[in-house]
């Protein structure tokens, strides 16, 4: 396992050797990998890497290495309803189900049973959900922003001192 991420991490350097640039691609990556919008997380790397001019490789990598679809889109889809739930119910009391889709109520007969069984939540909301993740994807990439920015340094320089 070691050994597959230093080659993923001399794959990213061999793309790009800027730290900002590194940092900005890895983030943007956690922010799309950690969004609510699962049926628009390829287009959107496209779409995003191009408008930004960022790597769109490692946006890619690092999407799909957070949100996998065996092991971790069922965490994250969890994860980002939870969130918009704790919002709307704790600290901003606004009943949003009142304003779901039409087409979200055949979801909520299928799902709602499960969801009020091993969560304990009565009603799904499909704005709890959107809301949620964007907040969840923004508190788990923005903030790793300097982290991301300082760890690309430091692995640049220490590939340049390095002995060849």
């Amino acid at each position: 396992m070691k050994i597959f991420f230093q080659n993923l991490l001399h794959k990213f350097l061999s793309i790009e050797r800027d730290p900002k640039r590194l940092a900005y691609a890895t983030c943007l990556g956690l922010f799309i990998g950690f969004s609510p919008f699962l049926l628009f997380q390829t287009p959107l790397i496209f779409i995003l890497g191009y408008l930004l001019r960022l790597p769109i490789p490692i946006i890619f990598s690092v999407v799909y290495l957070i949100n996998n679809p065996f092991f971790t889109t069922i965490p994250i889809i969890i994860a980002n309803y939870l969130t918009g739930y704790i919002i709307f119910t704790y600290f901003i009391p606004w009943n949003l189900c009142v304003y779901n889709p039409s087409w979200f109520a055949w979801m909520e007969k299928k799902i709602g049973p499960s969801i009020n069984h091993y969560l304990g939540i009565k009603d799904i909301c499909f704005w709890y959900f959107m809301v949620g993740g964007v907040v969840f994807a923004i508190l788990f990439s923005v903030p790793f922003y300097p982290l991301f920015k300082r760890f690309y340094m430091k692995l640049i320089t220490h590939e340049n001192n390095s002995p060849k």
